[in-house]
């Protein structure tokens, strides 16, 4: 964390906060739909959306109106994937690397599209309404993190949630990992 705050070698900041993303989801729908692990793959995640969906529920609360979402989260992901993910973004600010038919932005654009199958109205849908449809269990899973955790407690204090990384693709190994930052806002 301390490479965001730092220039030349001198730290000029640090971060009062750390904060992961991946998917937060109900572990009772996920119990009555017969998915008895998290996705680990994405056709992991299309299973247990399908799965979610027999059972008659809402698979995503997924809030693509406001920026960050996007902006933040789906995008800051493959650009963690990258080998040298700074070598990668110095790269796009020289031109000499592209977004254009990166896997790893395939592969969140291929997440991406299975959000949008799976959830109800996603451009319409703005963080307040993502957290309470999920929250009031109208969804079974949303992207969050740690910020997520105070909403849910206001209306459930004894909500049983879980988290796991976002499986952009085939590797489950690769899957694996929360990407974490220090916070934005």
């Amino acid at each position: 964390a301390l490479t965001g705050g730092s220039y030349e070698g001198k730290v000029y900041g640090f971060p009062l906060a750390v904060e992961g993303h991946g998917y937060v989801y109900h572990k009772d729908m996920f119990a009555a739909a017969g998915i008895t692990e998290v996705p680990k793959t994405l056709t992991e995640l299309k299973d247990a959306c399908e799965k979610l969906v027999a059972a008659g529920y809402t698979p995503f609360s997924s809030n693509f109106m406001e920026f960050y979402q996007s902006a933040i989260f789906h995008f800051n992901s493959p650009l963690a994937r990258q080998a040298d993910p700074m070598a990668f973004i110095d790269g796009l600010n020289k031109g000499t690397e592209t977004i254009v038919g990166n896997q790893a932005f395939i592969d969140m654009a291929n997440l991406v599209a299975v959000e949008f199958k799976y959830a109800k109205s996603p451009l319409n849908t703005d963080f307040n309404t993502q957290v309470s449809d999920f929250a009031t269990g109208q969804a079974a899973m949303m992207v969050g993190g740690t910020w997520s955790q105070p909403a849910l407690d206001a209306v459930d204090p004894n909500m049983d949630v879980g988290m796991f990384p976002m499986p952009m693709s085939e590797d489950a190994a690769a899957n694996d990992k929360f990407y974490v930052s220090s916070s934005p806002f």
